[in-house]
């Protein structure tokens, strides 16, 4: 299972915030990587899986924080979250 597009390092310089997205094959090698840089801001966006979510939940340093949308929203988006999916 890849995490790609799913994690971004988030940094905030001199010239403005910036993201660099990495790509992961498994929650372990994720959570291997931000342990070793802890003091880098990191973003996770969709979290589908409970799995993922409990691994990350684990972690002293892990916050989930939840946005809602109205549903009509969030199934245009899932959608097109699906159609892209499928497109690849």
């Amino acid at each position: 299972m890849s995490l790609r597009r799913e994690v971004a390092e988030a940094k905030n310089g001199e010239t403005g915030n910036f993201f660099r997205h990495s790509e992961f094959d498994t929650v372990d090698d994720l959570l291997e990587h931000v342990t070793k840089q802890w003091r880098d801001r990191w973003v996770m966006t969709d979290i589908c899986d409970e799995g993922i979510l409990d691994a990350l939940l684990r972690r002293p340093f892990f916050i989930l924080v939840s946005i809602d949308a109205p549903i009509t929203l969030r199934w245009q988006r899932y959608k097109a979250r699906y159609e892209y999916k499928m497109s690849c």
